[in-house]
């Protein structure tokens, strides 16, 4: 195995780490060490851009959902007076109007 890097013979039984580094081809401490910080760092990037995401889905919707929620409250009352307005003329009598209005609200 000579001319590859490896240690033979009497060098490598006295000292096995030779070619390899102190802590052998897998590495260290360095290397976890910097694994767990890039690892964390991903988790923070990726945990980060789903509350991104999320606060501007929040951000959005709400004011469509007011504005629907308005014009639908708005109907509402329309059909509400002009259930009013039939049970006043007497097109319809108390009990229509309140089952209606229950169906209404």
């Amino acid at each position: 195995m000579m001319g590859y890097g490896y240690a033979s013979g009497a060098a490598a039984s006295a000292c096995p780490y030779i070619t390899r580094g102190a802590y052998g081809m897998h590495g260290g401490p360095p290397t976890l060490f910097f694994g767990v910080i890039g690892f964390l760092f991903l988790t923070l990037l990726v945990v980060g851009t789903i509350l991104i995401i999320t606060w501007i889905a929040k951000r959005s919707t709400p004011v469509a959902a007011k504005i629907d929620t308005a014009a639908v409250q708005h109907e509402k009352d329309q059909a509400i007076e002009t259930l009013r307005t039939q049970y006043a003329a007497g097109n319809i009598n108390r009990k229509e109007f309140q089952e209606k209005k229950k169906d209404l609200l």
